[in-house]
């Protein structure tokens, strides 16, 4: 989840916000759902990842790859999407939070 951890931090200083639960306020959900996001038991929606890799300028193809691999239950299928990830991450050759429009 640290994927997660830096896409909600990066959000949190572009809006200049102070505390988490300014940013559940700006999606929407409660102060213990973020919390459980940033714990890796619950997770944000794809919905909700697009509109913080959308406002953060992040990578949103990497985002949803970072979500399935750690709400994946299969061992072999973690791997896999494992694989794709960082094949994906390396075709990039810019920084994860730059714009991506220009990729």
């Amino acid at each position: 989840m640290m994927l997660i951890n830096n896409l909600l931090d990066k959000f949190k200083a572009k809006k200049g916000f102070t505390t988490d639960k300014q940013i559940a306020y700006d999606l929407s959900i409660s102060c213990q759902k973020l919390s459980a996001v940033r714990q890796g038991s619950r997770f944000l929606t794809e919905k909700q990842l697009f509109y913080l890799s959308q406002a953060t300028n992040c990578n949103y193809e990497l985002v949803i790859l970072d979500l399935l691999i750690h709400k994946s239950k299969f061992d072999k299928t973690e791997v896999v999407l494992q694989i794709l990830f960082n094949e994906r991450l390396s075709h990039y050759s810019y920084n994860l939070f730059e714009d991506y429009g220009s990729a």
